[in-house]
Parts: C-alpha cells; structure tokens; sequence
C-alpha cells in the first residue's frame, strides 16, 4: 500500500499516437467503460505506439496500465526502443511482454528521469481486435506504508450517486449517476516516523493516487485520486506508555 503524485501525465497535449488520435484522450479516464482503441490494426502483424510526453526531464518510478487486451508490449522511454523500465516486482524485470494475459497491470520499477514514456502495442490476448488501452499512470512514489493493517481496520468501499424511486405499486427503481471510491484505514502502535510522514501528507491538503496492493499480475485494480478531509487522528496514544506508538484512522475518498 502506497500514496503517490497525483498522474504525471494529465493533458491530452502530452499524448502522441501514430494511430486513431481521436480516442487516445480516454487514457486520462479512470472509467474503464473507455478505452483508447486502434484503427486498422487489428492482427498481430501491426503495432501501435503511444508516446507520453513531459514538459521537462521527470522523474518516475511507478506506472499503472489498466482496461486493457495487450498480450505483447513493451514500455521504453526517452525514444529508445531498447531502453525498457528495469522491473523490481512482477514476472518479468523488464517492461518487455510477450505472453501477458492480464487486464490491468501496476509496475514498480527503478527511478528513471524521462522526458517521455511510450508504449508499443504489438499484439492481443484475443487475436482479430483492436488493441485496445484503458486508464494509463505515470507517477512518483510520495510515501511508502511502513506494515500492512489488520483486516478489521482495512474497509474500502464503493458508494454509488443514486436516485431512488419508490412506484406506486410499492416496487423500487434505482437511477445511479455516479460511483465513488473511499477507504477507512485504522491503525495502532504507528511508530514516530511514520506518524509524521502522515502528518506531512495530510498538511498537504491535497489529492494523492492511493494504491491497494498493487502488483502486475491478478491485481484487484484499487488505484484511485484522493483526498483525505477531516481530522487527523493519530496524536493519540495507543497505550499508557509513549513507545507503545500512535492510534488513529486515515479516511480517504475519491476526488
């Protein structure tokens, strides 16, 4: 679990493709309903490129790529075809697939200062599409967590924007306008160092990309913009003794 900068990548001016421009703005969309899509490129014996361009050199060390149907790609950057993200998790250490069979992949990978990121979709888990991309990420690790909380203080939840309808003949009709993402974390025995790096990012009073578990395979895709309001809890003690740590809750939600 982890809080990272908020998306490096967040105008449509920084995205380049050499295919079926009019969809590429849809990597920006954490909606995964839409999806950069190719054009002609439907076999195995075409590619695509997508490059993501900086401003200025940046310096990366995490990248999410999800919603999409690639088997084989590959993530280099600076225009160097051969020039791949050196891997620290995952099935591979490059960023250079060939058999992938997954939907949405988290890679964590060595820091790298880039001017741009570009991925090569070379082909598909299921042949006679068109290569296809959802939400893509590029961004920084801001804080890394220190342990993993316990099960009952880990509740992350999914709350709908709804309508409800109740009819005349006393059945129910729904009317969803939207769905947001919101995460309650308790901890106890937090030691000083990691108290105060909370402290330090919720002195920021602004969004942070949150991430569950992020891995490059059977992720369950929990990567979202958030904020956390309210009170910051964790000056309590948990114990009569100072070096029994802190107590206190971090309540995130979706921006």
């Amino acid at each position: 679990m982890e809080f990272l900068k908020p998306n490096l990548i967040n105008t449509t001016s920084s995205i380049v493709v050499d295919n079926n421009t009019i969809t590429s703005g849809y990597v920006l969309d954490r909606d995964l309903t839409f999806q950069y899509v190719t054009e002609g490129r439907d076999d195995d014996s075409t590619s695509a490129t997508m490059t993501l361009n900086f401003d200025e050199t940046t310096t990366l060390n995490r990248m999410a790529i999800m919603g999409h149907n690639l088997k084989a790609y590959t993530v280099y950057y600076n225009g160097n075809t051969a020039t791949t993200l050196s891997l620290t998790s995952g099935p591979t250490v490059a960023s250079d697939y060939s058999s992938n069979s997954e939907t949405s992949q988290y890679l964590q990978f060595n820091d790298i200062n880039c001017t741009s990121v570009s991925i090569q979709l070379k082909s598909i888990i299921e042949a006679d599409n068109e290569k296809a991309l959802g939400y893509v990420m590029l961004s920084e690790q801001k804080l890394d967590f220190s342990r993993i909380p316990p099960a009952n203080g880990y509740r992350p939840r999914i709350t709908p924007d709804q309508v409800v309808h109740k009819l005349a003949d006393g059945g129910t009709r729904i009317h969803t306008t939207g769905k947001k993402f919101s995460v309650q974390i308790k901890y106890k025995n937090l030691d000083e160092t990691f108290t105060n790096s909370l402290r330090d990012l919720y002195d920021e009073y602004s969004s942070v990309i949150y991430v569950a578990f992020g891995t490059a395979t059977a992720w369950d895709k929990i990567l979202h913009d958030v904020v956390w309001p309210g009170k910051f809890e964790f000056l309590r003690y948990s114990d009569n003794a100072v070096e029994a740590g802190r107590t206190g809750s971090i309540d995130l939600r979706e921006t």
